[in-house]
């Protein structure tokens, strides 16, 4: 008996305006059974406070959670990463 991962595509995404064609597109190359891993880049320019990226990092995560409803095949586990 084979032990079969699950086919996944991973969307890194650094913008909320253009997520749901991303999901969309990446909903499109998954084959059956798959999974959608979002994984979300904020980049704060050098010399600037980390904690400028703390608004679009909630925005880009609460655009996140309604995606999963309007794609099943989104994994739980997204995070976004805020740097420089």
């Amino acid at each position: 008996m084979t032990n079969q991962r699950p086919y996944r595509v991973m969307v890194a995404i650094s913008d909320t305006a253009n997520v749901e064609e991303w999901a969309r597109l990446a909903n499109r190359l998954l084959p059956e059974g798959g999974e959608i891993c979002l994984r979300g880049m904020i980049t704060i320019p050098e010399g600037r406070s980390l904690s400028e990226g703390a608004l679009r990092s909630q925005q880009l995560r609460k655009r996140f959670d309604e995606l999963m409803g309007a794609y099943p095949a989104i994994r739980q586990e997204q995070w976004v990463r805020v740097d420089y």
